[in-house]
């Protein structure tokens, strides 16, 4: 079966909290030298292509910016899947602040290629780097937003059904029926200034609270460690976010 691979991609998304403007020009330069690269590092995988979710809000900055390895998608990709005539798709989301593993995508590979019928399948535990701190925990949690789904072209077509299921509150995928844990440390989430949820005060942002949680255990604080573990990431030791 011929199944197209798409790596979906935050970007800008319009929701109620704001970040600015200021700040989606640093996410732009972050997304260049951390994620992108990540994604452009991926080893034995399939090829693959990065769509990346802009929102209505901020599209006078993003439809200026050139990426050429990527596919600014707006309107959740309804043009790109009605153009799209694979047997089926396979779809995994990330946030443009997050690290793929050079070996994520030839795991997503693994598990689509067996999937007759839609799927799902997730990364539960995962690392975090928070930069500041100059630390990497282990986390896990039982539905993190680094899942694949795979639609066969009866359900991707359909863009109701796959808009409604696909871009759901990721908090409800754990929950989905025939779900399908994938491998640790697949992911690495980046906890600094920018990240959203640390400038909405949201929990877990810092290592001390998020070891509060049994499930969660802190991997190292030594730079070497760190380096050589991100180096897995594409990312070179001491990277910051908002460097020009």
């Amino acid at each position: 079966m011929k199944t197209e691979f798409i790596v979906r991609v935050f970007l800008t998304v319009d929701r109620g909290f704001d970040p600015g403007e200021q700040w989606v020009f640093d996410r732009i330069k972050q997304f260049r030298k951390t994620t992108l690269v990540s994604l452009l590092n991926q080893v034995s995988a399939p090829p693959f292509k990065i769509w990346l979710i802009c929102g209505e809000k901020y599209r006078y900055i993003t439809e200026d910016v050139e990426f050429n390895d990527c596919i600014k998608v707006y309107d959740h990709g309804k043009d790109q899947l009605a153009a799209t005539q694979a047997e089926a798709i396979s779809i995994t989301r990330i946030d443009s602040d997050d690290l793929m593993h050079k070996d994520a995508m030839a795991e997503v590979f693994e598990y689509a290629k067996r999937a007759n019928d839609f799927k799902t399948f997730i990364w539960k535990t995962c690392y975090r780097w928070y930069q500041e701190e100059n630390a990497i925990v282990s986390w896990r949690t039982f539905s993190p937003p680094y899942f694949t789904h795979v639609f066969q072209k009866t359900f991707y077509k359909n863009f109701p059904f796959f808009k409604r299921t696909h871009f759901q509150q990721h908090g409800r995928v754990g929950k989905m029926p025939g779900v399908t844990e994938m491998s640790e440390h697949k992911i690495c989430t980046v906890r600094n200034e920018m990240n959203a949820s640390v400038m909405q005060g949201f929990r877990n942002n810092n290592v001390e609270e998020m070891l509060k949680s049994p499930n969660n255990v802190l991997v190292s604080e030594d730079a070497g460690e760190i380096a050589s573990i991100l180096s897995d990431f594409g990312i070179s030791e001491g990277v910051s976010p908002i460097e020009n």
